[in-house]
């Protein structure tokens, strides 16, 4: 029984094993790539599982082998290591500066006004808020009298990305050419503050699923053309977050962030399903203005997201 055991969580290591190397493939091929987004889940079943197969082996010769293979697992899981490190050096100091709050809301969100209080209670400048129409329109509605400044990526808030913030916009507008609310545009919001740090470009996404593969390429295309299109003290304060459908571990992801040229605030912090996080799909991007003083994910709330709270401290001061 025991060798039986031993074969079973051989086979299942070696799968975890394969799928790994198949993603690290992905560079260019969008199909494969794909499998990256559940590296974590491959990495930590493909070490149990030979971890499994050694405890089961019978010889010393055999043990080594399995453990070996565990160590293959992790060195083939190299993308996971910068960003947790990356996330552990992260500071957490309570600064004062510009507060953001991020979430994508769940359009049949059950818990609107829970939802509406705790972002409240974080008392950010700007929100980004995504899903937020049918019941996530009324966590919008609930903050209107302390965000009367409210920006949707379609006019008369027709579309569920929106930014919410207690400064005036001087320019607002969008991204999405096209039906966002059906995945056939991204569903992107845009604004210009005039803060006291400067005018800040603030972008709010909610990028396409995965799939159809590659669909999202034209998007991120989009977003990064127009922050090469602001003046550089714009591009230095523009801070971009939402729902990118994406996670760090991606060779879609390292493109998107040198296309997007700021800085990922985001490092390795899961936030779907809200139930038992696993993929970090919600992030937050921030210009070389700004340097950061914490970062935290919030609790569950009735969406089957995450929400992400940071500040901003200007880099200046």
């Amino acid at each position: 029984m025991r060798g039986v055991g031993g074969v079973i969580a051989g086979c299942g290591g070696a799968l975890c094993a394969l799928l790994i190397i198949v993603g690290a493939l992905g560079g260019g091929a969008p199909a494969l790539d794909f499998l990256n987004h559940f590296l974590p889940v491959f990495s930590a079943l493909g070490l149990l599982s030979f971890l499994a197969a050694a405890g089961c082996a019978k010889r010393g010769l055999r043990r080594r082998w399995w453990l070996m293979l565990g160590g293959f697992i992790v060195l083939g899981s190299w993308r996971l290591g910068p960003e947790v490190l990356a996330r552990l050096a992260q500071p957490h100091d309570d600064l004062k500066g510009i507060r953001i709050v991020d979430l994508n809301l769940f359009k049949d969100n059950p818990a609107p006004g829970a939802t509406a209080r705790w972002i409240l209670n974080e008392d950010p400048d700007i929100i980004l808020l995504e899903e937020a129409l049918k019941r996530g329109a009324d966590v919008r509605r609930a903050l209107s009298a302390d965000y009367p400044y409210q920006v949707s990526c379609l006019t008369r808030m027709r579309c569920s990305t929106v930014i919410l913030s207690r400064y005036r916009p001087k320019l607002v507008g969008g991204l999405a050419h096209g039906d966002p609310e059906n995945r056939r545009a991204i569903s992107a919001a845009w604004a210009v503050f005039d803060s006291p740090h400067g005018d800040i470009l603030v972008i709010a996404v909610h990028m396409q699923r995965p799939w159809p593969l590659g669909d999202q390429e034209f998007a991120r295309q989009m977003i990064a053309e127009m922050l090469d299109r602001q003046p550089r003290p714009v591009r230095d304060l523009a801070i971009v977050g939402g729902d990118f459908n994406l996670t760090p571990w991606t060779w879609a992801m390292q493109r998107q962030d040198k296309m997007f040229g700021l800085v990922r605030l985001s490092r390795a912090r899961p936030s779907w399903p809200a139930s038992f996080p696993f993929l970090a799909i919600d992030h937050l991007y921030a210009g070389a203005g700004w340097r950061l003083g914490r970062i935290t994910t919030g609790p569950r709330l009735g969406s089957d997201h995450l929400p992400l709270s940071a500040t901003l401290v200007p880099s200046n001061g």
